[in-house]
């Protein structure tokens, strides 16, 4: 995730998915509904919910987010391309 100009990336564990997904209301209702910051809560909101899924099928909070950071270093891994 890149952070806008002039602001500081924030990584999705940051805040938890209930202000990510106030941030893209907020920005939606100001008619923001794509650009830098939609993306970066969007591509949080995603990281979230990957991690509650790893979660759930049993695998540690530590395993389960060193995969995500392994995916948000290299997104061709998660079979986008």
């Amino acid at each position: 995730m890149s952070a806008p100009h002039g602001a500081v990336a924030v990584h999705p564990r940051d805040l938890n998915w209930e202000s990510w997904r106030g941030k893209i209301a907020a920005y939606g209702s100001r008619g923001e509904v794509d650009g830098p910051r939609v993306d970066e809560a969007t591509a949080a909101l995603k990281w979230h919910r990957d991690r509650k899924n790893l979660l759930d099928m049993g695998m540690s909070e530590t395993d389960a987010e060193a995969l995500l950071e392994l995916l948000r270093e290299d997104p061709s891994r998660d079979g986008a391309q």
